[in-house]
């Protein structure tokens, strides 16, 4: 396998992991949503929310690394 197919399958890794962060994101967001529409603030609420923050820092971290492995692949 040749550097340019390696850079390109880890690119492709790098942008699944990033749907599967978005998809997190979005399902984590309903369920507080929920949670905060029926007036139910309780501890699963303030998890979720947790949880919604550290996969959108994980988010930008994995777009950081995209956007680092796209620029490295100029030079191959």
């Amino acid at each position: 396998m040749s550097d340019i197919d390696r850079a390109k399958d880890s690119i492709n890794n790098t942008r699944m992991y990033i749907g599967i962060c978005i998809t997190f994101i979005l399902t984590i967001g309903a369920g507080v949503t929920s949670l905060y529409s029926n007036n139910n603030i309780n501890v699963l609420f303030w998890i979720g929310l947790l949880f919604i923050v550290g996969f959108s820092i994980l988010f930008a971290l994995l777009a950081k690394v995209l956007h680092n492995k796209t620029d490295k692949l100029k030079d191959l």
